[in-house]
Order: structure tokens, then sequence, then C-alpha cells
């Protein structure tokens, strides 16, 4: 049965390459007569298309981050437009008053406990300002420098000290997400970094600073994201022109 179709295509153009590069090595070094990776073609599924949460979806989202267990690692998603596995692996230490330093990230091999690991490229360790919003948070919840605990702790922990594993992290994240915004909800935690850059976008930060922010490795990615951003803006504007 081929599985293939159940992936992004861009997982699978990345897989084929990691394979490509294998077999081409084993060729080169004659352990093989040719690379059976030449003709495999990349077919996948389409990538799932991010959207910025609607104005009903930001006021429940945000009032769930004060009362919800989870609350301040939603926050921390919404304000600084981390990757999952960067906001996991947070330090005390690496809030200051008013940047937080991003320099390290968890992965999850086959799902289960975490790996820290340096970010992906070199964009993704850097510094970013810490909203006054999310400044109330830390101090709510006693993280950041406000915590009374050792620096080097892991802001989200389970309740042995130990960095969260997948299953902990989803279960939380599932509870958080379904009684902010229901069961049925398609919001995930990447989708927090799209309406990051939306909340960049609306607030007049330029394509080359917002792509620091978020860590983009290529000024591309942010393009596209800030090109729809002003091409469905534009279309809004129009229809309010329309119905005047």
């Amino acid at each position: 049965m081929n599985r293939w179709p159940t992936y992004a295509k861009k997982t699978i153009k990345e897989i084929r390459s990691v394979l490509f590069s294998l077999f081409e090595t084993a060729k080169n070094n004659r352990l093989i007569l040719g690379n059976p990776a030449t003709c495999l073609k990349v077919n996948g599924a389409p990538s799932k298309k991010r959207r910025e949460l609607t104005e009903d979806e930001r006021e429940k989202y945000l009032d769930s981050c004060f009362f919800n267990e989870f609350g301040l690692f939603s926050a921390v998603l919404y304000y600084l437009g981390l990757r999952r596995g960067e906001a996991l692996a947070l330090k005390h230490s690496d809030f200051g008053d008013k940047y937080v330093k991003i320099s390290r990230q968890f992965v999850y091999p086959n799902n289960s406990k975490p790996v820290e690991t340096t970010p992906k490229t070199d964009a993704g360790t850097r510094e970013i300002f810490i909203p006054e919003n999310l400044q109330v948070m830390l101090f709510i919840w006693d993280a950041g420098k406000n915590y009374k605990g050792d620096p080097d702790d892991y802001i989200f922990q389970d309740t042995n000290g130990n960095p969260l594993s997948y299953s902990t992290f989803r279960r939380k994240w599932n509870n958080f997400i379904s009684e902010a915004l229901g069961e049925d909800t398609e919001i995930t935690p990447h989708y927090l970094r799209h309406n990051y850059c939306t909340l960049l976008y609306d607030s007049g930060v330029d394509v080359q600073t917002a792509k620091v922010l978020m860590g983009h490795a290529k000024i591309e990615t942010t393009l596209n994201i800030y090109t729809h951003l002003s091409e469905s803006r534009r279309i809004k504007s129009s229809e309010k022109i329309i119905n005047i």
C-alpha cells in the first residue's frame, strides 16, 4: 500500500533528497551500480494553508490563556510566533526585561521523548521583543525573570520537572484549544505563527524585520505570507468600498 500521499509534497521532496544523497554516496563507493532514487517522483498531499485567527477566535483564545493550565504556552505562541519546539524548549533564563532569546528547540523523534537541538538554521537563533501583554502573563504565571526557582528550569515541564513528552504536550494543547475554540477547530500551534506574522504586517513591520523575528531562513518565505496578506487586505478594502 502506498502511503506517500499522506505526507506533504515538501516533506516527500526532502525525503527524496536524503535518499538520493545516500544512494549517490553508495554508488560513488562502488557499493551499488546505480542510484535507484534518480527516478523517484515527488508526489504528495498539497501543503495545508494556514490562516490568521478571526477577531472572535483571538478574543476567545486570549481569554483562555488566563485560565487554562496551558495558557502561558499558548500566550507565548500568540505573542512571539514561535515554533512548537522552540516554545517548549524555553527556559526561564531566556527571558530578559524586554527580549527573549531563542537558541534551542525540541524535536520529537517518533513522537516520543523530546530531544534538544539547536535551531534548524542560523536564522532560528534570534531575540524577540516581549509585548507588554505577555510580560503581564509571565508575571501572573511566575515565569521568566519572575521565576523564583532555578533559572535554567524549562518553563513547560511535567510534574517531575522534565520537559514535556509529545503525548503530554498533545493532551495539554488539545485541552486548551478545545476549551478556547471548540473541539471542531482546525487551529494548530503552527497557525499561531501565521497569526503572529499577520500581527507584524498589520503593525507596519517591514518584511526584512519580520523575516528575522519569524526565524525564516529565506526572505521568500516571509514575502509569500506578506504578499498573501496584502492581497487579502486589498480585497477586504474593495468590498467595503462596494458596500458604501
